[in-house]
C-alpha cells in the first residue's frame, strides 16, 4: 500500500526527512512489523528502512521489540505530533540562541554591541510587525528583574497579538528561570482579574499567573510607557499617538536614563494598588 503524500508533506514540514516520514507512516500502517513488511508498506528500500528506523527511535516515533527478526511499532499519531512540535520548538529556540550569539560576535571592521555601550537609538513601529531583535536580546540577557508600565488597552492587544508571541514566550521563559516581573497599568475596563482573561497566546496566561509575576493598578494610564531590564537598559515610548499599539520607542543602556526610569517606576509602584485593593483615588504622575 502506498504512502499518502499529503501526510508525508506534513511530517517533512515538522522536521522529518522524506524517507523518515515514509517509514514512520509505513510502520503506522503495518502495526507491529518487521523491517521487510515496513519496507513494503512505505515503498522505501529495506536497506534504507534499516538506516532510518534508529533515527525514528531516537525521536520517540518508533519502538523496537527484541524478536527474531526484530519488530517495530509506530507511536500513535497524536503523540507523534506532540513530540515533533516540541522538538521543533526546541530547535527554533536553539537556532534563535545561536543566531543571537553569532550577531554578538566581534569581527574586524565591525562594531561589537553590548549593554554597557550606553547606546541610544529610536525604533519606529510604523509598518513593522513582531518584536525588534534588540528587545528579544535584552530580555534574554535579563537575570534578575524586569519592570514595566503599560496601558490596559495596549496590554489587552499585545498579550493576544500573534506577532508578539516570541516576546510573550521570552518573558515567560525569563520568569521560569527566576526573573522577577512587576507591571503597572491603569485599571482594566472589566472587573474580571486580568489573569482570568482568555488569551490567544498560551504563555500570556502562564506568565500572568506565574509566582514571579506581580502587577498593580493606577487610576489613569501611565504617562510614560517603559521597560527596565535589570535596572540597566531601558525601552521608552517616545510618542503617545496610539492607545492599542506601541508607538516609536527609544532603547538605551545609558545609566542616566536607567536611574530616572527606575525612580519613576518605584513612585508608580508605591502608589499603585494590588488587584484586590484597587480603588479610584490614586495619584498619577
Amino acid at each position: 500500500m502506498g504512502v499518502n503524500k499529503n501526510y508525508t508533506g506534513i511530517l517533512t514540514k515538522l522536521g522529518l526527512s522524506v524517507n523518515e516520514a515514509k517509514v514512520y507512516l509505513g510502520t503506522l500502517r503495518a502495526g507491529t512489523a518487521t523491517a521487510k513488511v515496513i519496507s513494503q508498506n512505505s515503498s522505501v528500500g529495506r536497506e534504507d528502512v534499516y538506516r532510518v528506523l534508529p533515527s525514528l527511535q531516537e525521536r520517540g516515533l518508533v519502538r523496537k521489540y527484541i524478536d527474531s527478526p526484530a519488530k517495530y511499532e509506530a507511536t500513535a499519531p497524536d503523540e507523534a505530533m506532540k513530540i515533533l512540535l516540541v522538538q521543533r520548538e526546541e530547535q527554533e529556540r536553539e537556532l534563535q540562541t545561536e543566531a543571537t550569539e553569532f550577531s554578538s560576535m566581534h569581527f574586524d571592521g565591525a562594531a561589537k554591541k553590548s549593554i554597557e555601550d550606553e547606546k541610544i537609538f529610536v525604533v519606529s513601529r510604523d509598518n513593522k510587525t513582531g518584536v525588534d531583535p534588540e528587545l528579544i536580546k535584552l530580555i534574554r540577557e535579563t537575570r534578575k528583574t524586569l519592570d514595566f508600565t503599560t496601558r490596559y488597552k495596549l496590554f489587552s492587544v499585545a498579550f493576544n497579538e500573534p506577532g508578539l508571541t516570541d516576546w510573550i514566550n521570552e518573558m515567560y521563559y525569563s520568569a521560569q528561570r527566576g526573573v522577577k516581573f512587576r507591571m503597572v497599568m491603569d485599571n482594566p475596563e472589566t472587573t474580571e482579574p486580568i489573569s482570568e482573561s482568555k488569551f490567544s497566546i498560551p504563555n500570556s496566561k502562564r506568565l500572568l499567573t506565574h509566582p514571579n509575576f506581580d502587577y498593580r493598578y493606577i487610576s489613569e494610564s501611565p504617562r510614560c510607557i517603559m521597560i527596565l531590564f535589570d535596572g540597566k537598559a531601558s525601552c521608552i515610548e517616545v510618542s503617545c499617538r496610539q492607545e492599542t499599539k506601541m508607538s516609536p520607542y527609544m532603547v538605551t543602556s545609558n545609566p542616566v536614563f536607567a536611574t530616572v526610569n527606575a525612580a519613576y517606576f518605584e513612585v508608580l509602584w508605591k502608589q499603585a494598588q494590588p488587584p484586590v485593593m484597587q480603588h479610584s483615588n490614586e495619584l498619577i504622575i
